[in-house]
């Protein structure tokens, strides 16, 4: 790595940062060493070092309802629907707006 250096300039929530920074005191390090870890981290791993996750989805009731819907329809399962699946695929798409 080289020896020149650039400035970095962030916004971020001061209470997040307060509380981040007593956690670096504990650890007997500044904000800025706490920067370049994160840095060298990605770097040496060539990922973000930690697991990034969405938040769980719950589906509504209609989609619930659409998904049994189009389950049963997969397994075969006629007896509550009738309607080809080529038909309840244009009809879903039609009640989605698409």
């Amino acid at each position: 790595m080289g020896t020149s250096k650039t400035r970095l300039n962030l916004v971020l929530d001061a209470q997040l940062q307060k509380e981040a920074n007593e956690i670096f005191n504990e650890l007997g390090i500044n904000q800025t060493t706490a920067i370049v870890m994160y840095y060298k981290q990605v770097v040496r791993q060539r990922k973000i070092p930690f697991e990034l996750q969405a938040t769980s989805y719950e589906p509504n009731t209609e989609t619930l309802l659409a998904m049994n819907e189009t389950e049963e329809l997969l397994r075969g399962d006629l007896s509550k629907n009738e309607e080809p699946l080529s038909e309840y695929l244009l009809r879903m798409r039609h009640e989605a707006g698409k």
